[in-house]
């Protein structure tokens, strides 16, 4: 009998444990939480063929607007529930005055903002609002018993981000749109992210365990993971020695060798232990004998500063004081680069290139964001590795070990946008988890229902924070929409490209137009629509009908003007950068030969950009071409004075563009042009030559004609004494 009533109540027990279970978490918990898990599953690998920038611009859409939905769901819960749930560490306090002095540096930057630039770069001020968002989200919706979830999620996408990306690198292109057809796209981002992300994924391998599964074939499900866990292990492996990059030899040994420390002296566990010393010792090997490797697939070639010019860039940046407390502002590492980029760089096949990211992170950040934002960087480091030293949790003990292997490559690789999200996720639940602090606003239901019997100052409270949240909630929402017309500009951009490609300008204006109106802060949106104008504008003027037919001759030259507008607002809203200037400069020296004063507005504009990138070398080059245009015009002219001075002052920016660029091929193929016209006479003094010639040959026609009208005369004469000496010597009849 007893045996009888016990067991139902079991069943209903572990019911009612299951039930309890299922109801813990209300629907926009389950809503944020499934954002994150998304965010860690999709960001390795996700990319979508319709912006000219798949990897990077979607990757960087999809993440911003999960984490928004997320935030989103945060704010419904703290109205369901009253209560504000936010991290109460160390770590997130300081974490927030590194975001104010991010923002304080974008606000002083002397850049503007760029919507485009802004979010396909790893280290914007977008870009850090969003790491911010997602360590607050994770360390308020994801717990300690969420780990294992997380990082099975996390491994999954990498898993099939590095799939593709070795097959990308062996030349198996499964992927079938026309860009992923070469061996240097990588769904996960930049080259070395690919082998970043395959050694992240050996520090994830821990969490498949060998437990006994469910159900009757437990053996298999053990013997099954086994078999993934070994498969994982092998393809990851085989990944990092194909990369074979020193630095993340490195990396390996000093991760390896501090999470055997970690295991060693909280968990005792030997073998573990001295399998990861192992592990390590490996590495310090291939470390040694990594270049000596000569079967390895050779890789694509990939672009980086050297530490040697990052340091030297950095230096430059903040050697001005306006720039040393916050930073030139945050993402804008391209502009420092080419204010101060080492000329030798202009003597290789790259001299044409921008980057923006130094050797390593915390070089790019400390010219970004300053001495005090560095100072922030170095704090928040202190306190992770006080974190790590204050758990003894097993759980806790999976997320260290990748964790730390993402903050030592911030020592030694660029950043990306990839690793950015991960050490987010990772730190969010890693040091807030268990540090959660709410406030309480039951009082707020409770003023509410007896409104007329509290005093003013509650009635006041109760109003404040009803309408901070719902501007919250309303912000949250325009920012979604912001970013989705945002997406759907970069899509009519694209489209407006396949057009030109086609020559189709009517079609590539309309396309190029609905990016400009959806997205205007985006400048080479603007940049190439003013091109299409310009071109479009000129096949007007220079049609074969264009000088009878008047109407499509006023057109034409609307287009152009229109074309000249929509530079000339560019340039003056983005003066920062050195290509809207370019353009403008452009569009002016094409319409030289239909309009008078267009050198001297081409060679201002190219001024402009000289002052933003002084050491590119193509600038003061285009000034040359320019007075050289000029000099050819007046030259048909025949109506300028100033040919000579003009092709001679052509001839110095010359000079300039190959003391910056000494094998510079334009330059001297131009010089040798410039040389040859020097050696020609001015068009007036020709038309002086050619009249003194003139002159010349009249004379020595008339002296001609005057020789022969006296032979003529002596021959007559001649012929009269001979006709009167017969006339003497005659008989008389």
């Amino acid at each position: 009998m007893k045996e009888g009533v016990n067991i139902p109540v079991k069943i209903i027990r572990k019911n009612l444990v299951d039930d309890q279970e299922k109801e813990k978490y209300s629907r926009p918990e389950k809503v944020g939480r499934a954002c994150l898990f998304l965010i860690a599953f999709l960001t390795p690998f996700f990319f979508l063929p319709l912006t000219i920038s798949p990897v990077f611009f979607d990757k960087h859409i999809l993440i911003i607007i999960l984490s928004l939905l997320s935030f989103f769901a945060y704010l419904i819960k703290v109205f369901q529930t009253k209560k504000i749930i936010y991290p109460h560490s160390s770590f997130s306090f300081f974490l927030l005055i590194l975001l104010t002095i991010v923002v304080l540096s974008f606000l002083f930057s002397p850049y503007k903002f760029n919507f485009y630039k802004q979010i396909t770069y790893p280290d914007s001020f977008i870009n850090f609002l969003v790491y911010g968002l997602i360590f607050f989200l994770s360390s308020v919706f994801l717990e300690k018993k969420d780990i294992k979830t997380l990082l099975k999620f996390s491994l999954v996408g990498i898993f099939i981000a590095c799939f593709f990306g070795f097959l990308q690198i062996i030349g198996r292109f499964v992927i079938p749109f026309g860009f992923t057809k070469q061996r240097t796209f990588q769904p996960v981002g930049p080259l070395f992210a690919w082998g970043v992300f395959s050694a992240l994924g050996l520090f994830l391998l821990p969490v498949i365990d060998f437990k006994n599964g469910k159900g009757w074939s437990q053996k298999f499900f053990q013997q099954a993971k086994r078999a993934i866990w070994l498969f994982l292990l092998i393809f990851f492996s085989l990944n990092v020695i194909i990369f074979n990059s020193l630095f993340l030899w490195l990396i390996l040994a000093i991760s390896l060798i501090f999470i055997a420390a970690y295991h060693f002296v909280f968990f005792t566990q030997s073998k573990r232990t001295i399998c990861l010393l192992i592990c390590s010792a490996i590495a310090l090997l291939f470390l040694l004998i990594g270049r000596y490797l000569f079967f390895l697939p050779p890789l694509p070639p990939e672009l980086n500063l050297t530490f040697s010019s990052t340091a030297s860039i950095v230096k430059s940046t903040l050697t001005n004081w306006r720039y040393l407390l916050l930073g030139s502002g945050p993402g804008t590492f391209e502009y420092d680069f080419l204010k101060f980029k080492p000329l030798g760089l202009n003597q290789t096949n790259f001299w044409s290139f921008r980057f923006y990211q130094g050797a390593n992170s915390f070089l790019t950040f400390l010219a970004d964001l300053g001495i005090l934002g560095f100072l922030s960087l170095i704090i928040l480091l202190i306190l992770f590795f006080k974190s790590i030293f204050e758990e003894e949790d097993e759980k806790i003990s999976l997320l260290i070990s990748p964790s730390f292997f993402l903050v030592v490559c911030l020592f030694f690789f660029p950043f990306f946008f990839s690793q950015g999200v991960f050490l987010s996720l990772f730190l969010g639940v890693l040091t807030s988890s268990n540090k959660r602090k709410e406030i309480n606003l039951q009082f707020f239901s409770e003023n509410l229902a007896n409104l007329s019997r509290t005093s003013s100052k509650e009635k006041m409270k109760v109003f404040s924070l009803f309408l901070f949240f719902v501007l919250l909630t309303f912000l949250n929402l325009a920012a979604i929409c912001f970013f989705l017309k945002g997406y759907l500009a970069a899509f009519y951009y694209q489209e407006g490209l396949k057009k030109l490609r086609e020559n189709n300008f009517t079609q590539a204006n309309n396309f190029l137009s609905r990016a400009v109106v959806l997205d205007g802060s985006t400048d080479f949106y603007k940049r190439d629509l003013s091109q299409v104008l310009l071109q479009d504008g000129l096949q007007d003027l220079t049609a074969k009908d264009s000088q009878k037919n008047k109407e499509k001759q006023n057109l034409g030259l609307r287009k152009v003007s229109l074309a000249i507008s929509v530079a000339k607002n560019l340039a003056d809203f983005h003066s920062f950068e050195p290509l809207n200037w370019e353009n403008l400069g452009d569009i002016y020296q094409r319409i030289i030969p239909f309009s008078q004063g267009a050198e001297n507005f081409a060679r201002n504009s190219y001024q402009k950009a000289i002052e933003m990138d002084p050491k590119n070398p193509r600038l003061p080059l285009n000034i040359a071409v320019t007075l050289v245009n000029s000099a050819d015009k007046d030259k048909a002219l025949g109506i300028q004075e100033n040919w000579r001075e003009k092709l001679e002052l052509a001839k110095k920016f010359v000079d300039k563009s190959l003391k910056l660029k000494s094998n510079y091929q334009d330059a001297l193929f131009l010089s040798q042009q410039i040389s040859l016209r020097l050696k020609e006479k001015s068009p007036i003094k020709k038309k002086e030559g050619q009249k003194e010639e003139q002159k010349e040959e009249e004379k020595l026609k008339e002296e001609d004609q005057n020789k022969s009208e006296g032979k003529e005369k002596n021959s007559s004469e001649k012929n009269l004494e001979e006709k009167s000496e017969e006339n003497l010597n005659k008989p008389k009849i």
